[in-house]
Order: C-alpha cells, then structure tokens, then sequence
C-alpha cells in the first residue's frame, strides 16, 4: 500500500549550502531504505516558504512499505 507523507523542515539563518546539505542529507536516507524497510520511495514536491530569515520546506512524497 502506497501511502502519502508530508516532512517539514523549519531553517533559521541557514546558507542555503547547509540548508542543501541537509536535504539532501534526508533525501540519501531514504533512499538507502527502499529494499530494506520500504519497498518504493518518490518525492512528489517541494514548497518553500521564505519569511525574513526563516525558510520553510514542505516535502511530499510516497512510500510503499515492505
């Protein structure tokens, strides 16, 4: 079963080279997973949210569980 999830980050005066490392950081996680816990991992979208020196990521994606 496929299911849908949302995972938020929240970066307070974080360079944006930090703010890459660390999704990408989160994306290579997932998947190192796909085989072993989940069966089927996609990222869907992206939706930044820029407030003076606050940056949001809202990141929707799926996954399938083994």
């Amino acid at each position: 079963m496929t299911r849908k999830y949302l995972k938020s980050f929240l970066f307070l005066n974080e360079r944006q080279t930090d703010i890459d490392t660390i999704i990408n950081s989160w994306l290579d996680s997932k998947h190192e997973e796909v085989g072993k816990t989940i069966a089927r991992f996609e990222m869907l979208y992206i939706e930044p949210a820029v407030r003076e020196n606050t940056i949001s990521l809202f990141i929707i994606y799926t996954e399938m569980r083994l």
